[in-house]
């Protein structure tokens, strides 16, 4: 979806997936990268037993999290509201 918006600029989402592509591209690449490695904590911590299994599910629990304040972040920075009272393009 992202892909797409990014190259089509008749879709509504191009100018945000373009403020996050040129402006926050090493966040873009964080957020993905952190969310990869949340998911091999988080297939670790089923793959394995006792202690190992709890620092597993900590550690895919704080990825998972710092994946998720990176979204929201880009959420509230890169939307490009064009109907919003007082908008860019007001």
């Amino acid at each position: 979806m992202f892909v797409q918006a990014l190259r089509d600029p008749a879709d509504a989402d191009h100018r945000s997936a373009l403020t996050m592509w040129t402006l926050q591209r090493r966040l873009v690449f964080a957020r993905v990268a952190l969310f990869i490695v949340a998911t091999f904590f988080g297939l670790g911590s089923l793959a394995t037993s006792g202690f190992a299994t709890a620092g597993c599910a900590a550690f895919a629990f704080a990825f998972t999290a710092a994946s998720q304040i990176l979204e929201r972040y880009f959420y509230f920075t890169a939307v490009i509201a064009l109907r919003m009272p007082g908008g860019v393009f007001a």
